[in-house]
């Protein structure tokens, strides 16, 4: 109460004003929380139920809904308008002291725990919510920063997807949204926590000392200095060696396995009872999950086969069963127990009895020849039960020049297995749980890599070459460009990539070749999202570009490739690309993509290009405008000054004689186009527009010229789309104009209705997605008024879909034919993620009446704007009533809007 009857003192009003502006932070974070979260369930449901069903046992988790339902924090948060988006980077710095206390909490229960604590803190439960969290979130919240920071400083603006997060949804939903939005956000923050370690069994008789004595039982080991890092990762050996000496890592091989120079790794000979294996004595990390790559040779009889498998990295052990174990499992008749604590085991059973009981247990004992089987956890004699097994594409047997290749992945205890021949890649196990298979152990925290084969009354030699062993990720890309191009043109292409995780990737490397007729080629990151960004610059030279990036998981980067097309040239020209990296392996199908763009006829070299902008789209009688482009791509001098520049307009359309022009700079700045004025003329009863008299076209300098045409639709005009207008300039190529009669029943005015200032958007804007156009405005003053025209607001909203590219230019004319020229440069601010363009700046000029200002603003389709009319764009200005802005989204297949 702030009346004369208020009791309240002044300490009072700013205690309750200190309380407004908590509750007022506390809805910014709820609502934002919800709606991230809302975001999650709609885009990924899947994930977002099972992150939900994991934490639904936790009493914190239901605590909260009781208090959510308690506080009333539904009506708290739904009703009024809704608050603004709170940035990540904000989040980031509200989230450090909670977490920040737990970071101590945990570190200091690990460090000073009583004996009978650490089991709580070792609880696989505990654990596994915060390895879900990282897994599945790592890199979510990566470089956060600022705190309500002023306005414009940077990591406090709302981020690029604010925009599509979706509204709250009251009831059942809300506080489940607002629980998987602070997951989201706090997931990849959370302190990791390893695997307890199983201590080993004590000596009778011995003490655990140090050089001070002995050990306090509860006095806890460091498990963190010698803790397996993902910087071993890649791990690569090609084999190409006679000795284990010059082996690039640490190997142990055992049995019959040895080293043959080109040939590899040979496990065995083509001889009876033979079994070798080769154990990698190098752990690595589990929880980054892994990627082994290698060659496989198998020929010369019919026994038995081949396996990659994993152990426990805290244990050693010797070679597998012989014959029927693949060097893995156990082998039949007493010839040999499995692997001393395998936990999976890859078999490439060419014999069939990997797949049977002299094996291992299993539910169908019948042998399966040329079949790929998974056999799960075991320790020397038991286990290494059955999982599944499918029959290998192809068989089995394979010299080098088949090109034989495996990929094994593992993620999360997930495993999916390609196999390639003569680069046909087959997908033979996508996705096996092996926590949904009976008995298999728990993931260790490490594993050690293990090669082997065997053979027993069948032989066959088995040799490996070429492994890779690295963290796995996918990361899909793609190439995309023109449909078609004219020979001499210069053209882009772009290249798309993403990383779908599981693992950040700081080493990326997108590499490329384009055929020997484009030359001049420029490499450029055009667009990054999600924390991506170019690591340095890239290069394109000899038909060959580069391009380094740091992509972490949910980071997308665009890198276009523009050329130039040698005028001779014929057919088609080829953008080929492909993303690698050292650290990781590329684990998707989509790693690699080309483009193929067709060529015309060569064009010559003073021929302009001319693009149309906007096509009109009026009822019978009404009038609107078209907007086309002219430059120079080639930078010769061309004098339009003596040049034609003939238009024909489309059938049921004619002239009007209003003609405007201006100038922009491809960097965006608009530049008036000074004093001169046109005259045109009407020819073909207002069918043709001609003009002379320009000045010398700057094109050269950077600037494109832009023409804003009036025209009519006739009275008698049928309704439909027209496609027959032509534009000619200086003799170039003819482009083809279009315009709209609408239906007089129902036609769409594309006008604010306001007699004192009128609003016209008189022409609409055609383009496919991710192409660029001009949306023209035009605001008529029909009454004299005091007031100069840059005194007056002027703010432009796109329509969905669409962003403001930064071109603005514009002209003045005075009713009929005449062009009044535009002095001076626009200056202008685009905002709030490229949707609202506001004009800072324009020339001083006293609005009378009969004056008419024209804008031809730059327009964005975004890359997955729905097809077909959004009008629901705004134009604000001053006190005029707002016009509602349309543009449309046209199908793929249209024809260019460029003559070139």
């Amino acid at each position: 109460m702030t009346g004369p009857d208020s009791a309240l003192r002044d300490g009072d009003r700013a205690t309750l004003g200190f309380a407004d502006g908590i509750n007022a932070r506390l809805r910014e974070v709820l609502c934002t929380l919800a709606r991230r979260g809302a975001a999650i369930r709609q885009d990924d449901p899947q994930r977002a139920r099972q992150i939900l069903d994991a934490l639904a046992p936790w009493p914190f988790y239901k605590g909260g809904q009781f208090l959510f339902d308690l506080l009333e924090w539904e009506d708290f948060m739904i009703d009024g308008e809704p608050p603004p988006i709170l940035s990540r980077a904000t989040f980031g710095k509200l989230l450090d002291l909670p977490v920040g206390w737990v970071d101590a909490t945990l570190a200091a229960v690990e460090t000073h725990a009583p004996g009978p604590l650490r089991p709580i803190v070792a609880n696989p439960q505990v654990r596994w919510l915060t390895a879900t969290a990282q897994s599945t979130l790592h890199g979510v919240v990566r470089g956060l920063t600022g705190l309500v920071a002023p306005p414009g400083t940077p990591g406090t603006e709302p981020d690029a997807d604010d925009d599509t997060l979706p509204p709250l949804q009251s009831g059942f939903y809300l506080y489940e949204d607002v629980v998987l939005g602070l997951f989201d956000l706090i997931g990849s923050r959370l302190p990791h926590l390893g695997e307890p370690e199983n201590p080993a069994p004590e000596e009778p008789g011995r003490e655990d000392e140090t050089e001070e004595g002995p050990t306090a039982p509860d006095q806890p080991t460091s498990r963190t200095e010698n803790a397996p890092s993902i910087a071993v990762f890649p791990l690569e050996e090609t084999f190409r060696v006679a000795r284990v000496e010059d082996l690039e890592h640490d190997w142990t091989l055992r049995g019959d396995a040895t080293l043959v120079g080109d040939d590899g790794l040979q496990l065995t000979p083509a001889a009876h009872d033979k079994a070798g294996t080769a154990l990698l004595n190098v752990p690595f990390p589990s929880t980054a999950g892994v990627a082994v790559d290698f060659d496989f040779y198998c020929a010369g009889g019919n026994g038995d086969g081949f396996a990659v498998y994993l152990i426990d990295g805290a244990s050693d052990t010797d070679v597998g069963g012989y014959g029927a174990g693949l060097g893995y499992s156990r082998g039949p008749d007493g010839k040999g127990n499995g692997v001393t604590k395998g936990w999976l085991g890859l078999g490439f059973d060419k014999f069939g009895n990997f797949s049977g009981i002299l094996a291992g247990p299993c539910t169908e004992d019948v042998p399966k020849p040329n079949h790929i089987v998974l056999r799960g956890s075991g320790d020397r004699d038991t286990g290494f039960a059955h999982i599944t097994g499918v029959a290998a594409p192809g068989g089995l047997d394979a010299v080098w020049t088949d090109r034989a290749h495996v990929q094994v992945l593992i993620i999360d205890a997930v495993v999916t297995v390609h196999v390639t021949r003569d680069d046909t890649t087959t997908t033979v196990f996508d996705g096996v749980d092996l926590k949904l298979a009976a008995g298999q152990a728990p993931v260790p925290e490490t594993f050690k890599l293990g090669l082997s084969a065997s053979t027993g009354g069948e032989v066959s030699r088995h040799c490996l070459r070429n492994l890779v062993v690295a963290m796995p990720t996918a990361m899909p890309l793609t190439v995309d460009g023109a449909a078609e191009a004219a020979a001499g043109s210069r053209i882009s292409f772009t290249v798309t990539v993403r990383n779908d995780g599981p693992n950040d990737v700081p080493d990326a490397v997108v590499t490329g070749t384009t055929d020997a007729v484009l030359s001049d080629v420029d490499i450029a990151v055009s667009l990054t999202g999600g924390g991506a960004s170019a690591t340095s610059a890239g290069s394109a030279e000899d038909g060959t570009f580069r391009q380094p990036l740091d992509l972490p998981v949910g980071g997308t980067a665009t890198i276009t490739v523009t050329g130039t097309v040698d005028r001779a040239a014929t057919g088609e020209v080829t953008c080929s690309a492909k993303i690698e990296s050292k650290k990781c392996s590329n684990t998707s199908p989509d790693a690699s993509d080309s483009h193929d763009t067709r060529l015309t006829e060569s064009i010559p070299k003073d021929d302009l290009k001319v693009c149309r902008h906007a096509a009109v789209s009026i009822p019978p009688g009404a009038e609107g405008h078209i907007a086309v482009s002219v430059e120079n791509p080639d930078d010769n001098p061309i004098d339009l000054a003596n040049a034609d520049l003939v238009f024909d307009a489309p059938t049921g359309f004619e002239w009007t004689g209003t003609m405007m022009f201006t100038y922009y700079h491809v960097d965006g700045q608009s530049q008036g186009s000074g004093g001169t004025t046109m005259s045109p003329s009407l020819e073909q009863g207002g069918r043709r527009l001609r003009s002379t008299g320009l000045q010398q076209l700057r094109a050269d300098e950077g600037y494109v010229l832009t023409y804003t045409l009036g025209i009519r639709a006739k009275a008698d005009a049928q309704p439909g789309r027209y496609t027959d207008g032509t534009a000619v300039v200086a003799g170039s190529r003819p482009l083809r104009l279009t315009a709209t009669v609408q239906d007089p029943a129902q036609p769409r005015t594309f006008t604010n209705n306001d007699t004192a200032l009128p609003v016209v958007q008189p022409a609409l804007l055609e383009i496919k997605q991710g192409e660029t156009g001009f949306l023209a405005v035009t605001v008529g003053f029909e009454q004299d008024t005091d007031h100069t025209l840059d005194s007056l607001t002027q703010q432009f909203t796109a329509p969905s879909g669409f962003r403001w590219s930064g071109f603005v230019s514009y002209s003045y004319y005075t009713g009929g034919r005449n062009t009044q020229g535009s002095q001076g440069d626009v200056q202008h601010k685009i905002t709030r993620n490229g949707t609202i363009l506001k004009i800072t700046g324009i020339p001083s000029l006293k609005a009378s009446k009969g004056l008419y200002l024209t804008y031809v603003l730059g327009l964005t389709a975004a890359e997955d704007a729905a097809p077909g009319l959004h009008g629901n764009g705004k134009a604000k200005i001053g006190s005029a009533r707002v016009l509602t802005l349309h543009a449309m989204v046209v199908d793929e297949d249209e024809p260019s809007r460029c003559n070139r």
